[in-house]
């Protein structure tokens, strides 16, 4: 490794010098609310040392390793969102040394270190990566790839080192379960070396199979809901959606944002499905014809198809369809990465074509290297980030509803109230949408219109706890202490072990004068939630989750 430093130092120093440049604004951030209340500044499992997050998903995905990171910035930092920035840039500097490290490794019949240099540097500033760098809520995707990347380097070193790679995998599905993938990308690597798939090779990998089965059932667990979420032709078709849509940013990565939402109806004949379809055949041509003629271009077009799969498994989030998520193509663009530098390679033969392909590709990098930068301050706050969303997709009603949340806690009412009614009328079914109507109502005085649209929450979604607690809440306010009781009543039907709702409960009948049915519920509401015995809950406005 001392020997790999010392050779290598100056484009490594180059890789981290201009990674830090890109990057160096997002220390000023502060977290957003989209997911990072939920993992991070919110999350109780964050705020101690906790072993119950090896038990518990995200709400869907296992990552206790990435858990632990926040568990332990937040032990040495508190909530300082600097600190947790600081981790996402350094393991994204981390995983782009890795990179050149393994394109290195893949290159034949070379001494220089031009190409692995750009295909590094690519993916150091690809703005396409942004997102993973940026949102802290993303920590899974950086350390999981860390570890990938490691457990990748290690197997490629001959085998000497299976153990410890072995290791690194246990670590990289510890950080999120979407590792299994190296399994496949391991025998791409014996593929590549012998130009054919052995049973030996496949028994040699049992150790990782053993690992991925028992990860993969954990995965299924989390993810079964969205395995059913479509038909098979409206699964193939986002497929084909969600591909094609990676295949264009990696190489022209511009109106990025972070909601990609699918609304309306999914067929073959759609103008924005129809030609992906296309791309997917001629991507699958194009494997078939490189398994018989070039092992290169088979190991990176497969590469990026195999990383990419398990994001094909997250188009249904939260009753929401997403085609594309700028983070999943974080690992994936390395194979079209190392695809480039197979093309430049066959094109380097002469001093002079080094020299043009150099100067090319330092430009390409600088280029894309302002453009992550502007995109990185996307993610500055939360309106910042929301409100480009909706310079993208003014019809985006998941940030039009969190934007309107935003406005709640500011208390900026009328203006909530538009921005939430414009989300449940692009989305009329978008209960998230009506309950937050139905505060800002309230807080407007408006009574009869925030038990109206409240009410038809409980009527579109019967067993949404949280619509039944909005409504007890509201006749609450109103006096209305029977009606509150039934509706609580209700929540509790659902689910009895929800502290928030025996609390107000206990308000209910203390207004009501029941001291001793009221202390009662209050004991209940304790029980379940110790932090009852200091703070009184409220209801909270909805927020919607990302991935």
């Amino acid at each position: 490794m001392v020997n790999f430093l010392l050779q290598y130092r100056l484009p490594l120093i180059a890789i981290v010098l201009i990674t830090v440049g890109v990057y160096l604004p997002v220390f000023g951030f502060d977290f957003v609310n989209f997911d990072d209340p939920q993992l991070v500044y919110e999350n109780p499992f964050i705020q101690n040392f906790s072993l119950k997050i090896f038990t518990t998903y995200d709400p869907e995905l296992y990552i206790p390793l990435t858990l632990l990171s926040y568990q332990v910035e937040h032990a040495i930092f508190g909530l300082n969102p600097a600190a947790f920035h600081l981790t996402n840039v350094l393991l994204h500097i981390a995983n782009a040394v890795m990179v050149f490290m393994v394109l290195l490794k893949l290159k034949r019949n070379s001494s220089s270190y031009l190409l692995p240099f750009i295909g590094a540097l690519l993916f150091a500033v690809h703005p396409l990566h942004t997102e993973a760098v940026v949102w802290v809520s993303a920590r899974k995707d950086l350390l999981s790839g860390f570890f990938f990347l490691l457990s990748l380097l290690l197997y490629m070193h001959k085998r000497r080192l299976i153990f410890w790679s072995i290791g690194a995998f246990v670590l990289a599905l510890l950080s999120k379960v979407t590792a299994i993938t190296l399994i496949p990308v391991l025998l791409l690597v014996d593929w590549r070396d012998t130009k054919r798939f052995t049973v030996r090779s496949v028994i040699e990998k049992w150790p990782y199979i053993f690992l991925g089965i028992v990860f993969a059932i954990i995965a299924y667990i989390g993810k079964t809901s969205n395995l059913t979420a479509f038909s098979a032709v409206e699964f193939a078709l986002l497929a084909c959606k969600s591909i094609a849509f990676y295949v264009q940013k990696l190489f022209v990565p511009s109106d990025l944002y972070v909601l990609y939402l699918w609304k309306g109806f999914i067929y073959l004949l759609s103008p924005s499905i129809a030609l992906t379809v296309l791309l997917c055949i001629a991507i699958g041509i194009t494997l078939w014809i490189s398994y018989r003629r070039s092992s290169d271009v088979l190991f990176g077009l497969a590469f990026f198809c195999i990383t990419l799969a398990p994001s094909l498994l997250t188009f249904s989030k939260a009753g929401h369809i997403y085609f594309a998520s700028d983070r999943y193509a974080y690992i994936p663009s390395i194979g079209i990465i190392f695809l480039l530098v197979l093309l430049l390679s066959r094109c380097v033969n002469s001093r002079r074509c080094q020299i043009i392909t150099a100067v090319s590709g330092l430009c390409v990098v600088s280029v894309f290297a302002v453009m992550a930068r502007a995109q990185s301050a996307i993610w500055h706050d939360s309106p910042t980030l929301y409100q480009h969303v909706l310079a993208h997709d003014p019809e985006s009603y998941i940030a039009l509803n969190n934007l309107g949340v935003l406005m709640l806690e500011n208390h900026q009412y009328e203006d909530a109230l538009w921005h939430l009614e414009r989300a449940a009328s692009v989305k009329e079914d978008y209960t998230s949408a009506m309950l937050n109507m139905g505060v800002a109502h309230y807080y407007l005085g408006n009574l009869e219109e925030a038990e109206e649209v409240t009410a038809r929450v409980t009527v579109l979604r019967p067993s949404m706890l949280k619509g039944w607690f909005s409504l007890g809440w509201i006749y609450e306010q109103e006096g209305k202490y029977e009606e509150a009781l039934q509706a609580f009543a209700t929540a509790l039907e659902i689910d009895d072990t929800d502290p928030q709702v025996h609390w107000h409960i206990g308000h209910v009948y203390g207004k009501q004068g029941k001291y001793k049915a009221g202390l009662d519920a209050y004991r209940k509401a304790m029980a379940l939630d110790p932090a009852y015995e200091k703070q009184l809950e409220t209801v909270d406005a909805l927020m919607v989750p990302g991935s």
